[in-house]
Parts: C-alpha cells; sequence; structure tokens
C-alpha cells in the first residue's frame, strides 16, 4: 500500500514541483527537450528532477519512446493515479 505524506510536496524540491507545473499543465507529452527549455536551471539539475519524478512515481515516460528516459527525446506525462495529488500539490504551492 502506497504511504502518503499529508503534505506530499515537502517530498518534492522547488525544481521537481516546477516540472510537474510545465508536464501537468501541457495537454500532450511533454519531452525532456521541451522540459529544459522551459526552466532556467542547469542541464543536471534538471534531468535530476525527472529521474527523481519518475522513481517516486509522479512521472512516466511514454513506453512508445523507444529512447532512455534521459534522451532528450524522451517524452513524459502524469502518473494518472497521482493526478490528483499532483493538483493539490501545485494548488497549494501557487499560494
Amino acid at each position: 500500500m502506497e504511504m502518503l505524506s499529508i503534505l506530499p510536496e515537502r517530498n518534492l524540491n522547488r525544481l521537481e514541483i516546477e516540472v510537474l507545473r510545465i508536464v501537468r499543465e501541457s495537454p500532450y507529452r511533454v519531452s525532456l527537450k521541451t522540459i529544459l527549455e522551459s526552466l532556467n536551471y542547469s542541464k543536471l539539475d534538471v534531468i535530476n528532477a525527472v529521474k527523481s519524478l519518475l522513481e517516486k512515481s509522479y512521472l512516466r515516460q511514454n513506453i512508445k519512446d523507444g529512447v532512455p528516459w534521459n534522451n532528450y527525446n524522451a517524452t513524459f506525462f502524469t502518473e494518472p493515479y497521482r493526478r490528483k495529488i499532483i493538483d493539490r500539490i501545485l494548488k497549494r504551492v501557487n499560494k
């Protein structure tokens, strides 16, 4: 059974939340290249944030990509069962 924090955003850093916002607000899959170009952080920091979000099951890579998760052409979407939590996080940090 998945353990959820009462305040799940405490398990996320600022960059991870910004990555989630980009992916969640897009109506389509978002490429790693797009995420990198949308943020004013180092490539390494963004890649580490994406990896962390994948490990925490906030993001999922499109299985049809045919490329590793850290390839510029890799595409991501928010994990469907976590979307309500993600929306709450984004709303809470917007305040």
